[in-house]
């Protein structure tokens, strides 16, 4: 039986995040009217938030991404550099530093000043 395959998904996450850069801060609903009404609007701010708070973890996953190749820039040796990184990647758990190298590969040629947003 094959493995379940969850890129698509990850792939809609990051791309989410990647669109969030230009949305407002939120706003939580206010909780008026009916008991239905309020269930509504505590709902929607929690899967909102929830939303938030996994966009704000894939811009960490980049700015540590970030950090580790400014790290080994100046490293002209591909070897060398493949062992810095893999030194690095030693820090975090290995699913966290897969996740931090993917996601600032996708984002590294974004315009810079897009980029300033996302570590802000």
């Amino acid at each position: 039986m094959p493995r379940f395959n969850n890129d698509l998904y990850v792939r809609g996450q990051v791309l989410d995040a990647y669109r969030a850069l230009d949305d407002p801060l939120f706003e939580p609903k206010a909780f008026e009217g009916s008991v239905l009404r309020k269930t509504q609007a505590i709902i929607y701010n929690q899967e909102v938030r929830r939303k938030q708070q996994i966009q704000q973890e894939l811009q960490d996953y980049y700015r540590i991404g970030q950090l580790w190749n400014e790290e080994v820039e100046h490293i002209w040796d591909p070897r060398e550099r493949k062992t810095v990184l893999r030194g690095l990647a030693q820090i975090l758990p290995r699913r966290e530093a897969v996740a931090a190298e993917r996601i600032y590969q996708l984002f590294q040629y974004r315009v810079p000043n897009q980029i300033k947003l996302i570590c802000i």
